[in-house]
């Protein structure tokens, strides 16, 4: 896919894909009224012709530096796109989200200019805390999930908005941070995902078992009460699994997926056993083997190490150092795919796996010592490790890139 705009716009920073719609973000985008306004573009997958072009909503005259664009995602019908430094009445930052209902749109590609709804960050006008909302968002059938720089991570039920277009105040619920108390500074941090019932978010920054050593949380949302809420307590708590004396700087929830009853966590600061230091780690959870009620998950079913045991891409020969394996991860359906933000030519690698090879070929392994070092495929890409929380086969076709057996 081309970008329809100028070039170093921040074309494909953010993506996303659902049936016949790819959504991009490009948050550099110009407009008149100011540099890096920001714009999103929602294309055909099966024509890859562009056919709508979401242009910022705020005012030309007040939208520079918005980054409109910045986070995007889509599910079914339903698009959202992050501005997440566009300025509300009194505080800089604070950030906004829109919500288009693409059904409503013309049946000829068109530039639309007003969302369904405009979701303003909850937090108090003229609050020190709580900006950057929309830095990171998910969505699944009519939850929305938005994430700020802070404690909370807003959810919200699209069944419960107005039937007219509205801005939307307040969200159904707000999430705040389990086991930390006011004032500290571990937060929600970077990812989020939505997938049927559950909701999975990371919080790299974790300090219980060494500084930035990282957990994630996931949370059941047919727990929740009926009426909007603030949930102070999480389903599941994932621990880092590295033994503690080692996992300080392993950022364990930097990246998370979700896909049915499989969630993945990627620990991109990891070092390996040789000790290569950030050569990353990626771990997968089933959560039917959880227990019934909420708990704290101290060891995952696999945990995908990194594939280069020969440094073929690493930073020097026999290394897998500063591969920043885990950095991106997605799944859908039995695939996930991992993304290693390392140095190789300035390129991304994609590694491709399917968990029920895994199951098939490495079983006995799994049971006893649970690391798979062999992805099935892996894509070297100039993207910068980006990867949509999406459907695999449409990302496959959408890459240009080439594909080597490892």
């Amino acid at each position: 896919l081309e970008p329809p705009g100028s070039i170093g716009h921040g074309f494909g920073y953010a993506a996303d894909i659902d049936g016949n719609y790819v959504i991009i973000g490009g948050p550099y985008e110009n407009d008149a009224g100011g540099n890096q306004s920001g714009i999103a573009y929602i294309f055909d997958t099966t024509t890859g012709g562009l056919l709508y072009t979401l242009d910022n909503p705020n005012a030309y005259s007040t939208s520079a530096s918005d980054y409109f664009g910045f986070s995007v995602a889509i599910s079914g019908n339903t698009v959202v796109v992050g501005a997440y430094l566009e300025d509300d009445a009194t505080l800089s930052n604070s950030g906004k989200a829109y919500v288009y209902d693409i059904t409503t749109f013309p049946t000829t590609p068109s530039t639309i200019t007003s969302a369904t709804y405009v979701l303003d960050n909850p937090h108090a006008i003229g609050g020190v805390s709580d900006k950057w909302f929309s830095a990171s968002i998910a969505i699944s059938n009519n939850i929305i999930a938005i994430m700020t720089d802070n404690r909370p991570l807003y959810v919200y039920d699209i069944t419960t908005f107005p039937t007219t277009p509205s801005t939307i105040t307040s969200a159904t619920y707000v999430l705040d941070i389990p086991f930390i108390p006011v004032g500290a500074t571990d937060f929600f941090k970077q990812g989020v995902a939505i997938d049927g019932d559950y909701i999975i978010i990371g919080n790299y920054e974790d300090d219980t078992d060494g500084t930035n050593s990282g957990k994630a949380y996931i949370y059941d949302i047919t727990t929740f009460p009926t009426s909007p809420s603030t949930i102070t307590s999480t389903t599941y708590v994932l621990d880092n699994p590295n033994a503690y004396g080692t996992s300080a700087s392993d950022y364990f929830g930097y990246s998370v997926a979700i896909d049915g009853n499989t969630a993945i966590v990627g620990a991109y600061g990891e070092g390996d056993a040789s000790g290569e230091f950030n050569s990353g780690k990626a771990y997968v959870y089933d959560i039917t083997t959880f227990p019934a009620s909420p708990a704290t998950i101290t060891s995952a079913t696999y945990v995908l190490d990194h594939p280069n045991k020969w440094g073929a891409y690493g930073s020097g020969p026999g290394t897998s150092e500063n591969m920043y394996f885990g950095a991106k991860v997605t799944i859908d359906n039995n695939n996930i795919v991992v993304g290693a933000d390392g140095s190789y030519h300035s390129q991304a690698l994609l590694y491709f796996y399917n968990i029920e090879s895994i199951s098939e070929s490495s079983i006995n392994q799994a049971i006893f010592n649970p690391v798979i070092e062999e992805a099935e495929t892996v894509i070297e890409s100039s993207l910068g490790g980006f990867l949509a929380e999406t459907n695999i086969t449409e990302i496959i076709s959408l890459l240009d890139a080439q594909i080597n057996q490892v």
